[in-house]
């Protein structure tokens, strides 16, 4: 194995004469990984952030209710118009210049409320491009990825890549809520518009290593026959429907499970908004855990198998919070099955890079981000109904059903049963 000591500009082009790379050993892919995590955990913050300003100066759920659709509302349209700007401008330099854009968007918030002026309109917006945004590293990541990482490396480094969205769910609220208590929402702002800024010089300082991987530019990606291409490859191959398809209808499901987790907290549970973050931050921990085990275990038991057994567990596992009123047991019981539906680890992320193409990466990656998110904010509008209709212990029912049904969905992809690594 490849000690890892030289740089991406440095190895060989020919595949078979390079040893197998080991994410985070070299300094463009470190560089990538740490900036990654810390663009994250500053998103989460700058998002907490932006939540809370506008809280207080509209003193109603209203205004929280309107950052979060400002926020999720562009994020399927920027799947359909960011994955053709990632392949036609090679990717990282439009991801260099969207953290540096990042920080001036929020810093206007910051600059609105230090005048006293127009904050809620600048929360608005700087929610909107983050939204719109979004895909640049949902996308983007994983082309660089697919094309700086030799594929016996991918599993690794999609495992990084999955436990830095786990981590930044669990660090991110707990950095915002300190520099709101002891300084201001302002504080918070001003800390996301920092990690921006330092994951752009990052990856400007490796750009040139990181482009050496990248595929050409694709001259037609930009425009609706660039976007048709992305969504016409997923909809050819039985492998990336079936797990398009999967988090498509795990996403919307989850988005129900983020509506009943609260309700579940005050009612049954009589925990309170403190219990309500144990329960995230138990969950997320889970979901970790799953995902490292995931990383080693899965490709015994088969890849695709354990997709579709870990969804169908993972759902199953819901049932017991229906019998479950102490906070130490739910949260136990998060536990389990955020690590259980969780452990098929990155594989999803390294089956789907195994099938796409280089020049269409980052429109497939675009394409699949847009279909995977397009149920959540329909979702959301039925939890509203259907929290009230059926109860919590009815929503337990609806989630488990919704993820056991979504596995069956799988177990019919001949390809994907047959996925052994």
């Amino acid at each position: 194995m490849s000690s890892g000591a030289a740089s991406l500009s440095a190895v060989p082009a020919t595949p078979a004469r390079r040893g197998p790379r080991r994410p985070l050993r070299e300094r463009p892919i470190r560089s990538l990984f740490l900036g990654t995590g810390i663009s994250r955990i500053g998103d989460s913050v700058t998002l907490v952030g932006l939540i809370w300003i506008v809280f207080e100066k509209t003193q109603s759920a209203g205004g929280v209710a309107l950052v979060q659709f400002a926020y999720t509302i562009l994020i399927p349209v920027g799947g359909l118009v960011v994955g053709g700007v990632l392949d036609r401008f090679r990717v990282v330099p439009v991801m260099i210049a969207d953290a540096f854009l990042k920080a001036a968007v929020v810093l206007l918030v910051v600059l609105a409320e230090v005048a006293g002026a127009a904050v809620v309109p600048t929360g608005m917006v700087a929610a909107l491009y983050l939204g719109l945004t979004w895909m640049i590293g949902g996308a983007g990541l994983p082309t660089v990825i697919a094309g700086a990482i030799r594929p016996d490396g991918h599993p690794r480094a999609n495992m990084f890549d999955s436990l830095s969205y786990s981590l930044s769910a669990v660090v991110g609220p707990l950095i915002a809520g300190l520099l709101i208590a002891v300084v201001s929402p302002v504080a918070a702002l001003a800390f996301g518009a920092g990690c921006s800024v330092v994951y752009g010089f990052l990856l400007w300082q490796v750009r040139f290593d990181l482009l050496s991987h990248i595929p050409p530019a694709s001259i037609g990606a930009v425009g609706l026959h660039g976007i048709a291409e992305g969504f016409r490859l997923i909809f050819r191959s039985e492998l990336l429907l079936a797990l398009t398809l999967m988090f498509t209808s795990l996403n919307a499901i989850s988005t129900l499970t983020a509506v009943v987790v609260p309700v579940y907290a005050v009612q049954t549970l009589l925990a309170g908004a403190a219990g309500y973050t144990i329960l995230l931050s138990i969950s997320s921990l889970g979901q970790m855990t799953g995902v490292i085990v995931g990383r080693y275990l899965a490709p015994r038991f088969g890849v695709g198998r354990t997709i579709i057994l870990c969804t169908f567990c993972g759902g199953l596992l819901y049932l017991p919070l229906i019998a479950i009123a102490a906070l130490p047991i739910a949260a136990a019981a998060l536990f389990v099955q955020g690590l259980v539906g969780s452990a098929y680890g990155p594989w999803v992320q390294t089956l789907r890079m195994r099938v796409i193409p280089p020049e269409l990466r980052s429109r497939a990656f675009g394409s699949i981000r847009t279909m995977t998110n397009s149920l959540a904010p329909v979702a959301a509008l039925f939890a509203a109904g259907l929290v009230p209709a059926l109860g919590v212990d009815g929503m337990w029912v609806l989630i488990a059903l919704g993820w056991v049904l979504t596995a069956v969905g799988l177990a019919t992809a001949a390809e994907l049963r047959r996925s052994v690594t």
